[in-house]
């Protein structure tokens, strides 16, 4: 996770995986009509595996795996990030290559938050656990955190067994979902997933 450090002083997180606020990725015009055919590909695509298998079973497993990750590339690819600092309300977009251009605004009265959830209050947060391993000095060591953030609470927990993690994981899940605070979480040992859970979208309270 990089930090990055705005004009002003201020320092945010710079990550690409999880969405923080100030957060977000901008698209050109251009590339609109690329994702969205993309997009409809893949649902196709999805649609014609879910009639044709058994979702449960280890190739399909496989493929759902695939169509997420071509999802994912296919917006990634098209579109940049685009952060903002919620101290001064500067701007930081990268340009195609990566570049970054920072914008100020004309006065103070403009808003620090432009790029938060279009639910404002209503959105739901997420919840990450992971244990990896590490080499260091020509050993491996593991080690761990847990991680969430709603519009009521944040936390970044740090771990060095992975028992431990794994329950606070579960305790802190259990009291987020129960409150309907959050629309994902995961739980990672390297890099199998042990537990996964996503809000159903169609529930008329995270609408």
């Amino acid at each position: 996770m990089e930090k990055e450090k705005c004009i002003c002083g201020h320092e945010f997180e710079y990550d690409e995986s999880d969405p923080y606020r100030g957060q977000g990725r901008i698209i050109a015009r251009q590339d609109l009509g690329n994702v969205m055919s993309s997009i409809i590909y893949l649902i196709n695509k999805a649609m014609k595996l879910a009639s044709e298998i058994d979702l449960d079973e280890p190739f399909a497993l496989k493929q759902r795996q695939y169509l997420n990750s071509q999802a994912h590339s296919a917006i990634i690819f098209n579109t940049r990030h685009i952060s903002q600092c919620m101290n001064c309300g500067r701007l930081h977009i990268r340009d195609s290559e990566g570049n970054k251009h920072i914008y100020r605004p004309e006065n103070e009265q403009h808003s620090h938050d432009i790029l938060i959830s279009r639910k404002c209050d209503n959105w739901k947060g997420y919840l990450r656990g992971r244990w990896v391993k590490q080499a260091q000095d020509q050993k491996i060591f593991w080690y761990g955190f847990v991680k969430w953030d709603t519009d009521q609470s944040q936390g970044d927990l740090r771990f060095s067994d992975w028992e431990t993690l794994q329950n606070e994981y579960f305790r802190i899940f259990e009291d987020l979902r129960s409150n309907e605070l959050i629309y994902s979480a995961f739980l990672i040992h390297d890099d199998d997933v042990t537990h996964r859970y996503v809000r159903k979208l169609d529930d008329s309270s995270n609408s």
